[in-house]
């Protein structure tokens, strides 16, 4: 479901992970997050392999021409709260594995249940524990530094959001779909092997033949 016009900026929640650099990089893709403006990219050309069957078929396909896009799994994800799953490291010289924090977020957006996929977003806050040790609590502080912006407590971080943008009201969650009927998981199943099949063929001509014909048998 696309969102309407909305008056401010949309405030998210996701995480990130952290680098030897005190940069933050998306936990899938591993995009480095620049301070400001970030822009999504569809790269589908390179992940078409993942796309559910009710995308393109293609192992290859021409990535979209705007982000995010109905039709594909572009976009900045974002979730519309905090998710606090961010637990203290478990000894007190541990890197932090994760960093959540709140975004802002605007442009074409794609919105989901639990959350939404956007064109442009940008860092608001990093988020704390409080249980945290010393020592992981001055690096995420290091790294908000770097993104000029403040680190809060983890339950504050929805305060903190909000004096930034609005949340996606309720009422334009799309409803959740009935689960599938036994016909439209064996058409699932059916064109996902089509599509598996094409994956490997791409791939067969250039194995040694006793290696293809392998792969050719376990491909379906």
């Amino acid at each position: 479901m696309s969102a309407p016009d909305l008056t401010r900026k949309v405030i998210g929640f996701r995480s990130w992970s952290p680098t030897d650099a005190d940069e933050l990089t998306a936990l899938a893709k591993g995009t480095v997050w620049g301070r400001g403006t970030n822009t999504a990219r569809c790269v589908s050309d390179a992940t078409g392999y993942f796309a559910p069957p009710t995308y393109p078929y293609s192992p290859r396909r021409e990535p979209c021409k705007h982000a995010p896009s109905p039709q594909c799994t572009c976009g900045i994800y974002a979730y519309h709260a905090p998710h606090l799953k961010q637990t203290p490291p478990p000894w007190s010289q541990a890197p932090l594995a994760q960093v959540h924090g709140a975004v802002a977020a605007w442009g074409r957006m794609e919105v989901h249940k639990n959350g939404f996929r956007t064109e442009h977003a940008e860092i608001i806050a990093l988020g704390f524990h409080p249980d945290w040790p010393l020592r992981a609590t001055q690096r995420l502080g290091v790294i908000a530094d770097n993104y000029c912006v403040p680190a809060v407590a983890l339950d504050a971080l929805a305060e903190v959001a909000a004096e930034v943008g609005e949340a996606i009201p309720e009422s334009l969650y799309p409803e959740i779909p009935p689960p599938p009927t036994r016909e439209e998981i064996e058409a699932y199943n059916e064109a996902a092997k089509k599509h598996m099949a094409a994956y490997y063929d791409s791939f067969a001509p250039q194995l040694p033949s006793p290696k293809r014909r392998w792969w050719q048998r376990t491909a379906l």
